[in-house]
């Protein structure tokens, strides 16, 4: 066998501990994806302000096509 019961126990309770922080990431996503946008802004817009009013003049804003990406 490839797992022994410890083995399988770890593993459960991996996945368990997973889920429960995929579904805490979607949670927040779904609700902070609700936020309006101050109107006629982009949210690359607003994200440029931000940087520029912490002094980040020099932190580029990309925009991608994805909700969830490795971007």
């Amino acid at each position: 066998m490839f797992f022994g019961p410890q083995g399988w126990l770890i593993f459960i309770v991996a996945m368990v501990l997973g889920l429960v922080t995929q579904g805490y990431v979607n949670s927040a996503y779904r609700k902070n994806s609700r936020v309006a946008l101050p109107p006629g802004l982009s949210g690359a817009q607003v994200a440029r302000r931000v940087l520029d009013a912490e002094g980040l003049q020099h932190v580029a804003i990309e925009i991608v096509l994805f909700s969830f990406s490795d971007h």
